[in-house]
């Protein structure tokens, strides 16, 4: 039986766990989440508990032997609060958290459950059981996780349960009330094993996605944007502790006459394999990216035999076994330039400048001394100036990225995307209540009156009410929220749904309470309304809907029957709790659109390149399969466009690395601009070469593409020295667009590769164009 239950929880886990650290992790992000909420929940529980303990002595005028104020004070009131207030997010007790909030409830519900026992004993009944059940509830808006929620919920609402069924006579309206508190317990932990499920869902995807952004596709190594960061940070904290900082560039030799022998899918898997050697041997003592084409970086902080690490970094490089080039006895070298420098107070930007010019500078010493050596800058004249070129180093996107409006609404064609994915995300948890829902109507119909020991003049009414008021509602609900034609009305169909169920209570409630037969407890609709708030419906319908319904209770409540202490405390807890989870539902879905605008963020650069803001490798090669399905579909030809910068090595030689990225982004605008109208896609493959395909709508293809060599040399980029314009040699294919687009895109672009080398050994400066 163990066994059994073992397996049964370990299948219940397993959509909630990560494996090894990665579940660490996840837990540090989403107890950080939950200790916030607790720092707010702390005030609201604190004016509430406050209030009732005093309203009953008070207000309610209960006698002294039954209420000792003080000591209630001490015990239901300023001791949890202390420990709530050390499960925020500023105590010093932060690790403890959670275990410190679940003992502040159980005191707050020992102490209510206390005090209702002696007032029904003297009988005055001013606390109702919603109260500790409220207060029982609080523990699945402040975020705990799901392994350690349900035991503590589970076993607070069988104390509930073992303390009512033992100090009072279990009646039909007690345990009518049991029974509506174990349901309204089970959806809410249903509720929040779901959301729980898809907050791992989203973190997981946002943090691949970061990964994703931080890293060059084809090297593994950190791309240039994520190399910025860390170089930025690790310049504030050396300017902190007064450390120092190196910079190494790397540049493989003759990498274009590699490239130019044996092709760029061979050139590719160099740079892989260099990409692979630098992240094995830098590990964890230095920080390596790939800057573009056939430039690396790697940096250092506060390491005194820098100067020897760089040079035994830079030889291993010999020992990456590849074909080499004829005449050349090892595959890889690199000419590498090193730099050093303290911070201290500079600005960063100007620090980054700096370390960039000084170890160009020094690289193309290197360079200058036959290539395959080390240089060291030393004081020289820096080749690149920042006032010039600017910093390198691409900045992080702005947090504003990731701001959401006041509105809670992202602009029209967001909002609707939004809107399909947090709908798609309730629906499963609509889905489980309402089966919850119907299990507990289909018990009630056969046990109601052995088990609950309902009168025969009250069951009929009851059976009446489960099944043309309860069953219908609740089918309402579940066929909306599972069969796919209606996705659309998913939410205003449970909507429709709970209202129906509420009306039906609500009536029994109100015919049968004056018959002295309490079998729709207020704890019934009340739970019935709160599922509204962890369903994920978008705040926009469900505040509406909530309040609605809340007034619509309270005003039955208030008007059908007499106004008592115990009836105004009932009603005053319900307003609490739908007002404590309508914040929650508020803060729940701002916080998850400000997740998802991060998500779409990502996802952006993670398909951009980071310099010239153009589709990068990886993008590319996704968009180019879905234009050759669309052109397959109208039976189109396609135009594959590959260009490559003339002579681009020479021109970094001759003007620095700065002006060599300003070229690439000059480049790259164009390629974007003359794409627009084109609908067509433009992407940086890697280094100095860049591809554009297009559907060929009119039959002019060639001619265009022609053009857009022809253009380059017109952007008006500063040449070389010796040079009258930057050129391109370009390679162009025009062929229909048939057959598998995975297959079809990897051989146009390898005929447009040919056709580029074709045009290279032309002369270059040239489009050459291939036969369909």
């Amino acid at each position: 039986m163990l066994s059994y239950l073992r397996r049964a929880w370990s299948r219940v886990e397993s959509p909630i766990r990560f494996d090894g650290p990665l579940e660490a992790q996840f837990r540090m992000y989403f107890n950080r989440v939950g200790r916030n909420s607790r720092s707010e929940l702390w005030l609201i529980l604190l004016v509430v508990i406050t209030v009732v303990l005093i309203g009953n002595r008070v207000l309610l005028d209960v006698p002294h032997d039954v209420l000792p104020l003080g000591r209630f004070l001490v015990i239901g009131v300023l001791v949890p609060m202390v420990l709530r207030w050390l499960s925020g997010d500023r105590s010093p007790l932060r690790k403890w958290s959670s275990i410190l909030f679940i003992t502040s409830v159980y005191i707050d519900i020992g102490a209510m459950m206390a005090l209702r026992i002696a007032c029904l004993d003297n009988g005055i009944d001013v606390v109702p059981l919603v109260m500790p059940i409220a207060i029982l509830m609080s523990l699945i808006v402040v975020q705990i996780r799901f392994v350690v929620l349900a035991p503590a919920i589970l076993l607070g609402l069988a104390a509930l349960i073992g303390i009512e069924l033992w100090a009072f006579e279990a009646d039909s309206n007690g345990l009518f009330d049991v029974a509506a508190a174990t349901a309204m317990v089970t959806v809410a932990l249903t509720a929040a094993y779901n959301l729980e499920r898809w907050t791992r869902i989203g973190w997981l995807r946002q943090r691949e996605l970061d990964v994703l952004t931080k890293t060059d596709p084809l090297t593994g190594l950190a791309n240039r944007r994520h190399f910025g960061e860390v170089l930025r940070s690790t310049i504030e904290s050396a300017g902190q502790r007064d450390g120092e900082i190196a910079l190494m560039i790397l540049d493989l030799d003759h990498f274009k006459t590699y490239n130019d022998q044996y092709g760029h899918p061979a050139g590719d898997r160099c740079l892989a394999a260099v990409g692979e050697y630098l992240t094995t041997a830098t590990g964890t003592a230095g920080f390596a990216a790939r800057l573009g084409g056939e430039e690396f970086a790697v940096l250092w902080f506060d390491d005194t035999s820098v100067a020897a690490r760089g040079e035994q970094l830079r030889l291993g490089l010999s020992d990456i076994t590849l074909e080499p080039l004829p005449g050349v006895m090892v595959t890889v070298t690199a000419s590498a330039g090193l730099a050093s420098v303290r911070p201290g107070n500079s600005a960063v930007d100007g620090v980054v400048s700096d370390l960039f010019a000084r170890a160009d500078t020094a690289l193309y010493q290197a360079k200058a001394g036959g290539r395959d050596s080390l240089a060291v800058f030393a004081g020289q004249r820096l080749r690149g100036s920042r006032d010039r070129h600017g910093a390198p180093a691409d900045k992080p996107p702005p947090d504003s990225d990731v701001t959401l409006p006041r509105s809670l609404r992202f602009e029209e064609g967001a909002e609707s995307e939004f809107q399909r994915v947090f709908a798609a995300e309730g629906r499963s948890a609509r889905r489980l209540i309402m089966i919850g829902l119907l299990a507990v109507i289909a018990l009630l119909l056969t046990f109601q009156t052995p088990l609950l020991k309902i009168p025969p003049e009250a069951d009929r009414l009851g059976r009446l009410t489960l099944i043309f008021g309860l069953t219908p509602g609740a089918l309402l609900a579940l066929v909306g929220n599972t069969w796919t034609r209606l996705n659309r009305w998913a939410p205003h169909l449970y909507i429709a749904g709970v209202a129906v169920i509420l009306c039906a209570q609500m009536t029994e409630r109100v015919m049968q309470l004056p018959l002295g037969y309490d079998v729709v407890p207020l704890i019934m609709p009340l739970s019935v309304l709160l599922s509204l708030t962890v369903v994920q419906i978008p705040f926009t319908m469900l505040a509406p809907a909530a309040l609605v319904g809340l007034t619509g209770i309270v005003a039955v409540e208030l008007i059908a029957f007499p106004i008592t202490g115990n009836r105004l405390l009932a009603v005053s807890a319900c307003i609490v709790m739908v007002s404590v989870t309508l914040r929650f539902s508020y803060k729940s879905e701002r916080s998850r659109r400000i997740s998802w605008l991060a998500e779409q963020r990502l996802d952006e650069l993670a398909r951009e390149d980071p310099l010239t803001e153009l589709a990068n490798r990886r993008q590319f090669d996704e968009s180019v399969c879905d234009l050759l399905g669309s052109a397959t579909q109208d039976d189109r030809h396609v135009v594959f466009m590959i260009l490559d910068i003339d002579h681009f090595k020479g021109y970094n030689d001759s003007l620095g690395h700065l002006a060599g990225d300003e070229c690439l982004r000059t480049v790259g605008r164009y390629l974007a601009e003359v794409m627009a109208p084109l609908n067509g896609l433009a992407a940086r493959l890697g280094g100095e070469e860049f591809a554009i395909v297009w559907i060929d709508t009119d039959g002019h293809g060639v001619d265009r593409a022609e053009q857009i060599q022809r253009g380059i040399p017109q952007l008006g980029i500063p040449p070389a020295p010796g040079s009258s314009a930057v050129t391109v040699s370009a390679g162009i294919i025009v062929a229909p667009a048939h057959g598998d687009p995975a297959t079809r895109a990897h051989e146009l672009h390898q005929r447009a590769d040919a056709a580029l080398y074709a045009a290279k050994r032309a002369g270059r400066d040239r489009a050459h164009v291939s036969s369909g």
